[in-house]
């Protein structure tokens, strides 16, 4: 049966996944049959749940290579080594209450003013973390800028962002020693964020609001 079952791939190739998918489950029986294996999902009118994944390969939003239909598939590897933050990850929250005195324990610090509604707030939200893992990395290098990534949740937060005058979201704010410098802008990718804050660190600093 194995030896048989390995004709499998060679199939699928050349046909495409739709003809192939057709061919597949009388193939498969009959093979069974002469093998005298029971394969009790082809006993079934349902369709088997892994015979529309087999020729679907994706990549989602963390690197991770998956094998199958979206929220069904399996994880075969990772893009990229796995240098990817995992999908939960998210930087240290701040709010009202802890918002001075995190950034008083700091050298340099990069807050981002984000909201769960906000579909550009998300893609920051996911690269916070990748930013922090960067200015790590660097700073291990010999960078001599030591960096502090943090997100604040505006909705929780609105007499904080009025203070700071945040209006637009996503919002970012570079601090160093815990004083506040000046606004920054930049694309929701780690190296074009570090390379904000180290352009920002150069540039003078601005009235706080």
């Amino acid at each position: 049966l194995s030896g048989s079952l390995r004709l499998l791939s060679p199939l699928v190739v050349p046909l495409g996944c739709r003809s192939a998918m057709g061919l597949l489950p009388g193939f498969v029986r009959s093979i069974a049959q002469r093998a005298k294996v029971a394969v009790p999902f082809l006993s079934s009118r349902r369709r088997p749940p892994f015979e529309a994944r087999v020729c679907d390969v994706s990549c989602d939003s963390n690197n991770a290579i998956v094998l199958g239909r979206r929220g069904l598939g399996i994880v075969v590897g990772r893009r990229g080594g796995g240098a990817e933050a995992s999908a939960d990850a998210r930087a240290p929250l701040l709010d009202t209450f802890t918002y001075h005195r995190r950034l008083a324990e700091t050298q340099v610090a990069l807050v981002c003013f984000t909201a769960p509604g906000c579909g550009s707030c998300r893609a920051f939200s996911h690269v916070l973390p990748l930013l922090q893992r960067r200015a790590d990395e660097k700073q291990r290098a010999g960078y001599a800028l030591q960096l502090s990534v943090f997100e604040i949740d505006t909705g929780s937060n609105m007499g904080l962002a009025n203070e700071l005058e945040v209006v637009d979201l996503p919002a970012l704010l570079l601090y160093i020693n815990g004083e506040y410098h000046r606004p920054l802008q930049a694309a929701p990718e780690a190296e074009s964020l570090y390379m904000a804050v180290v352009r920002g660190t150069t540039e003078p600093a601005l009235e706080p609001p």
